[in-house]
């Protein structure tokens, strides 16, 4: 350790000790040397920084934060520190190792890179380092428009800079993707400062103020960014004070978002399923985070969401963000990717990707980032080589951000994805490290409709028992739901009178106006797939109605009995289903017609996939996946041929069936005549009465 008036080489130059800690305040101008390539000599200033001769030293011997405040000796009078100069250097002091401090005080040549907690502490921070210690370059990129510049640019200056053996010194929140490659790459230091704890904060409110804090609630800077701590910690003030106002911006900071004001408690939502616990599971992690319990860093908090459209992803995400109290930033990447918002210039959709990212990082407490219409992002296995060459570049920057924003050190960034369309997603978008796990949510069921339909009616229809309604609406969405409650309501307000039940349940369950030709086909049709799905033993009965809805006239579900790998005959039994509403229509005496358009779709792309993807059919060779099927179809002649010839075969086994379970098919369509929907308790009685009747020589189950 240096005496007061030692001479300290220091980079090329002398530094004179200083007799007194409080010396820090006296300022010298720094000279600037040139060697004879013109180039700033080792350890000298490329502009003309007023730094501090003392304070590198000071730095180096720093004791930590814990250290009591020192006794002025003699005359000498305690000088207060602003926060402005003392946050970014105790946030650096609290962070560095002494090896490091070390180096930056006697290395002539050095690169270092640091990653700042948010952009409005590059500044300070540049300061700090400013303070310990001359550069000969700093680069500074925070992504705003003053510092706007995309990574490659000055790259060549820096690279000469090192090259020439000065010190460097690059600064951004995300140094990956906003500071040149060459000085990342090449930095002998690499720093990712945190936001700051509670020991740095308590050394800062000490040099401002003279006096240590006695009370610090925990989490008092949550949501806090540089500029929201220097207001709130004032010279000429008293710690406790400093503490008060910390508190009080604190609580400002974490109140509710107000744009999710309408979103109800996600633990009050039904029918989400897996996604419910995974909520849970989040609202117990991020409360043990903030009580201090956990790090951020052991919460799981990256999730795909994949349903079919209009089961309330988005409503989900935004609920969970309200409960959770956590900022929500949205983004669909269709709208990313739009011609029509970025013009397809690459740089302007690598522009909107960085600054979706970067709005999430610069928010200065956890924040939900939801990511909707994911599958925008292409599946690079599908691509031709001229779409790889345009998308790989944006696909790696995804992924670039999506790493820095989920798995780097500091990060407090939850990340959920929403798709329609899970089986385009690119493999390396959905492994664990990146948006892992992925959860289905599925249509609801008439439980989970329950709770949906008293969700949305509030306090309308208190009382009322709503299983009735509830399973005549197995079959329709949350948003179908919110749209028949919106409805009714509009008719009652209409009457002048309070809802009551038949205005909702005219909606979900209107008359059924149709002749009753067309409701007896219906009710054949529908019985017709039930039965077979039934008698083939591959899926269970889960709902069979003729109640019309939007674009059909009846539904019939089932669900998997085995979910597993299936032979060729599995997917035929799958065909055959599909078929069997038209077979029963054909048996039945009543022709064929044009309703069966939505089981053609189902039982062509099923038996085209035994051929293209499944390697089921005459050859092993993967040919098309489920989007590519029509296309392929269309282009091959041959295999048109071939599909259609099964497709004919197997509604001939679907006749059949038919026949062979007239009865039944007889027994639904009489009883969804009168009660218009069966459950799957209400099926499965039907089949039970049928197997208790005695048997007709030669009826046998297919």
């Amino acid at each position: 350790m240096p005496v007061p008036g030692e001479v300290v080489p220091m980079h090329g130059q002398a530094f004179i000790a200083a007799p007194h800690a409080h010396a820090r305040h006296h300022l010298q101008q720094a000279p600037r040397r040139v060697d004879a390539t013109g180039w700033p000599a080792p350890g000298s200033a490329m502009t003309r920084d007023i730094t501090t001769e003392t304070e590198a030293q000071e730095f180096l011997e720093w004791n930590g934060p814990d250290d009591p405040t020192p006794e002025p000796e003699g005359d000498e009078a305690w000088a207060p520190v602003p926060p402005t100069r003392s946050l970014a250097l105790a946030l650096l002091e609290a962070v560095l190792t002494p090896s490091q401090r070390r180096r930056m005080l006697r290395e002539a040549s050095l690169c270092v890179v640091v990653q700042a907690p948010s952009p409005a502490w590059c500044e300070p921070l540049r300061s700090a380092f400013r303070s310990i210690g001359q550069w000969a370059h700093v680069e500074l990129r925070d992504g705003t428009a003053k510092y706007k510049r995309r990574p490659e640019e000055g790259a060549a200056e820096i690279a000469n800079a090192l090259a020439g053996g000065v010190r460097v010194l690059g600064i951004s929140p995300s140094p990956e993707t906003q500071l040149p490659p060459c000085l990342v790459a090449s930095a002998d230091i690499r720093i990712t400062l945190p936001r700051p704890t509670e020991r740095v904060i308590r050394q800062v409110i000490r040099e401002a103020t003279g006096s240590n804090p006695r009370k610090f609630p925990a989490g008092i800077v949550e949501g806090l960014d540089f500029p929201d701590i220097i207001a709130c910690i004032r010279m000429g003030t008293t710690a406790a004070s400093c503490v008060h106002r910390l508190q009080a911006a604190s609580l400002s900071r974490g109140a509710t978002d107000p744009s999710l004001a309408d979103a109800p408690d996600v633990t009050a939502m039904h029918g989400f399923g897996e996604a419910a616990l995974w909520a849970r599971n989040l609202l117990a992690d991020l409360s043990q985070y903030r009580a201090g319990h956990i790090r951020f860093d052991q919460i799981s908090r990256t999730l795909v969401l994949a349903s079919e459209p209009g089961l309330g992803k988005t409503t989900w995400v935004r609920a969970l963000a309200k409960t959770a109290n956590l900022p929500l930033v949205q983004q669909s990447l269709s709208s990313i990717f739009s011609s029509t918002t970025t013009g397809g210039y690459l740089g302007d959709i690598a522009a909107r990707i960085s600054k979706t990212f970067a709005d999430a990082r610069n928010i200065s407490c956890p924040v939900l980032m939801f990511l909707d219409e994911i599958d925008a992002l292409p599946d690079r296995n599908s691509m031709d080589v001229r779409g790889r060459d345009y998308w790989t570049p944006l696909i790696n920057l995804f992924l670039l951000e999506l790493d820095q924003s989920v798995a780097s050190s500091g990060s407090r960034i939850i990340v959920i994805a929403a798709t329609n369309h899970l089986d385009r997603l690119d493999p390396a978008l959905v492994r664990p490290g990146r948006i892992h796990p992925t959860i289905r949510i599925p249509r609801p069921d008439a439980a989970a409709l329950v709770g949906i339909l008293r969700q949305h009616l509030g306090d309308d229809l208190a009382g009322v028992d709503l299983a009735r309604m509830a399973g005549f609406a197995v079959g329709a969405t949350g948003a179908d739901v919110m749209a028949w409650v919106r409805d009714a309501r509009r008719v009652a307000r209409v009457a002048g009178r309070p809802m009551v039940e038949g205005d909702l349940l005219a909606l979900i369950a209107p008359p059924d106006h149709r002749p009753e030709i067309v409701r007896w086909r219906t009710a054949v049709h529908e019985a017709g797939h039930a039965a077979i799905a039934w008698a083939l033993g591959q899926e269970r009965v889960t709902m069979v109605s003729i109640v019309p809805g939007p674009n059909r006239g009846g539904v019939t579900m089932t669900e998997d009995i085995v979910i597993d790998v299936r032979s060729r005959s599995d997917v035929e039994g799958r065909v055959i289903t599909a078929l069997a509403g038209r077979a029963a229509e054909a048996i039945f005496g009543l022709g064929y017609n044009s309703g069966a358009t939505d089981d053609l779709r189902i039982a062509t792309r099923a038996a085209a996939s035994i051929h293209l993807s499944m390697g089921l059919g005459n050859s092993l060779l993967h040919r098309a996946g489920p989007d590519e099927i029509v296309q392929t179809l269309i282009l091959d002649g041959a295999l048109r041929k071939e599909v259609s010839s099964d497709l004919d075969r197997l509604f001939a086994k679907a006749l059949l069936l038919v026949e062979e379970h007239r009865g039944l098919v007889h027994a639904i369509a009489t009883t969804l005549m009168t009660v218009r929907q069966l459950d799957g308790a209400g099926f499965d009685a039907i089949v039970a009465e049928r197997a208790a009747a005695p048997v007709p020589e030669g009826r046998r189950r297919g």
